[in-house]
């Protein structure tokens, strides 16, 4: 027994030294491992110049060459046209595709393309009084690992630049997880626009003192720039020598640090990011924004009091439902004459932005289009089209168009000369012409007058909003 005891205290005495000698390697290697395993990729961002040198010759073969060469992980590419995209599709990688500038037989903007999957990618469009501007945003993954890409072409001006970098972080604060931010930004990356950035953000060619990279001829300005969020890791970077464009590409590579999005467990989804140039206003509502409204209107003439009410309900986003009761007038000269209650549901298919097809053309509006069902008891109903324009923050535009016993229609502009003061004209099918103004207290109640040159009836109307 006494053998066999220090026999067992032996070998746990060779067995613990063998533990203690061992697991720091192991430990050692399972983390350098573990650093490995992190994503390491290489980014390209590169102005194509609309497919063409600086001869006019097309670039795009001797880019697929480039992307041949390099094997970059994800391309950020800027001055990308329709006819350009069957043959960066031939790469098989996929493409996310911004176009800014649109018209039927012309479209232009920005583009992202990688091998690796993309969970979803969007276009945005930037504020500015120029050249029609805009990002992609992409939602990529490498190895289970997710990030962001927001790629972009900011304007020329210095007040159109501070616009749009604040419009593209407004984005990004709602995107969270790594994040590159890309493209050609008009102005090198040490300008104070930069300053706007979060702490820790850096950009490649500052990391890597890279050369300029515009123009092609005699590099003065580095304006290709690759800036990344604290989540990454730079390894190096490179200005590359190709000469097929008016810019130079830029790449970096970086390495996704330990932990760096860890939180996120599942991959990231679209959140919805209401658009810069949505303006609350009752009278000017924004496209695609459904609100409660309750509206009392009273004769102005005549027998005064109570003539209308209408109450609105917004159920789902393309759902509403509206009630009508109106009194009838005994001034009217119907002696039969009976209230009348309508239930109204509108239902939301269609949203357009104008710039989608017009930004060339300088509409930068949008517009909505609705069905809806009338239904009046004792009376037949009425279906048809309601069309809502709203070409600017100032100016919008409804057109009804239905069917009852007979067609109908009737048009109603509306102009806000300040953000207060409205002004309404509205004709129908009946050559009924009516016009008012309006006062909006604030965004939840307004004061609208009208006033019929067909009835010669005055009416004013309160309006509270949600």
């Amino acid at each position: 027994m006494k053998g066999i005891k220090t026999s067992l205290v032996r070998r746990g005495s060779l067995l613990l030294a063998l533990m203690v000698t061992v697991f720091p390697v192991l430990a050692f290697t399972a983390s350098a491992r573990a650093t490995e395993a992190e994503p390491t990729i290489k980014v390209m961002t590169l102005n194509l110049h609309n497919g063409r040198d600086l001869q006019g010759r097309d670039n795009l073969q001797r880019f697929l060459e480039l992307l041949a060469e390099e094997e970059p992980d994800l391309v950020a590419l800027q001055e990308v046209e329709r006819r350009h995209l069957e043959i960066l599709q031939s790469t098989g990688w996929n493409v996310a595709v911004g176009f800014n500038a649109n018209r039927p037989d012309f479209r232009f903007g920005n583009v992202v393309m990688t091998p690796h999957r993309i969970v979803y990618e969007r276009h945005h469009y930037l504020p500015g009084e120029l050249e029609q501007r805009g990002i992609n945003e992409v939602a990529v993954e490498i190895n289970g690992r997710y990030f962001y890409v927001l790629n972009t072409h900011l304007g020329l001006s210095r007040v159109e630049r501070e616009g749009q970098m604040a419009e593209i972080l407004r984005i990004a604060d709602y995107l969270e997880g790594p994040l590159l931010l890309t493209g050609d930004f008009n102005v090198g990356s040490y300008d104070a626009l930069f300053t706007m950035l979060p702490p820790g953000f850096a950009e490649a060619g500052n990391v890597f003192d890279l050369p300029n990279t515009f123009p092609l001829s005699n590099p003065k300005y580095r304006i290709d720039l690759i800036w990344f969020s604290p989540d990454w890791e730079p390894l190096g970077g490179q200005v590359l020598p190709w000469e097929h464009s008016d810019h130079l590409p830029v790449t970096a590579e970086l390495r996704l640090k330990t932990g760096a999005g860890a939180d996120r467990a599942a991959e990231p989804k679209r959140v919805q990011i209401p658009a810069y140039d949505w303006q609350y206003h009752p009278v000017l509502p924004d496209v695609g924004r459904r609100s409660g409204a309750a509206e009392f209107s009273f004769r102005g003439t005549g027998n005064q009091g109570l003539s209308s009410a209408r109450l609105t309900v917004p159920i789902w986003p393309a759902l509403s439902f509206t009630g009508v009761v109106t009194r009838a007038d005994p001034a009217s000269g119907q002696s039969d004459a009976d209230d009348e209650a309508r239930l109204i549901v509108d239902y939301y298919f269609k949203e357009l932005d104008f710039r989608d097809y017009f930004s060339l053309l300088g509409y930068r509006g949008r517009a909505e289009f609705s069905l809806f069902a009338e239904h009046t008891p004792e009376q037949r109903g009425a279906f048809g089209l309601k069309q809502y324009y709203r070409w600017s923050n100032r100016l919008g535009t409804s057109l009804i168009t239905g069917f009852s016993d007979k067609f109908f229609w009737s048009v109603e502009g509306a102009y806000l000369p300040t953000e207060r003061i409205g002004w309404q004209l509205k004709i129908d099918r009946e050559g009924d012409f009516s016009t008012g103004v309006s006062y909006t207290v604030n965004k939840h109640l307004v004061i609208k007058t009208s006033y019929s040159l067909s009835t010669e009836k005055l009416t004013l109307t309160l309006g509270f909003y949600e």
